[in-house]
């Protein structure tokens, strides 16, 4: 009896051998996830640059692209802004002067501005 349980086990070590272990498969997988993934993000990222080329004039502030609108407030809203040399994402916040005089708010705007100018923050640019 001992004898078929020693023959099992090395029968057991030549198919492990012969067929990649659960870790090998595993990792076989993601690379050529990884790859596909890779190939489809670039082909994808310029179709869409060409659609949203041709579909809608680009909006520029300065040295910054406008694209979609993150949130809306009472003062106006808040867009992705991403800079034309070296492609960095920032928070662009456009206040609506119409809403501004009419809400009579110019003290609240000020002390905002004051507020934010406060920041040291390697995330946020300075006022």
């Amino acid at each position: 009896m001992l004898e078929n349980s020693k023959s099992l086990k090395s029968s057991d070590k030549v198919k492990s051998r012969s067929q990649p272990t659960g870790l090998e498969r595993v990792r076989s997988l993601q690379r050529r996830f990884s790859a596909k993934t890779r190939s489809s993000k670039k082909m994808a990222s310029t179709e869409l640059s060409k659609q949203d080329r041709e579909a809608k004039p680009q909006i520029k502030i300065g040295h910054y692209i406008l694209q979609q609108t993150l949130g809306v407030g009472t003062f106006g809203k808040v867009k992705v802004g991403i800079h034309e040399v070296t492609s960095y994402k920032v928070a662009v916040k456009i206040l609506n002067r119409q809403k501004i005089k009419t809400l009579d708010v110019v003290g609240k705007i000020r002390r905002e501005i004051q507020n934010l100018s406060l920041f040291r923050h390697p995330h946020i640019i300075r006022l």
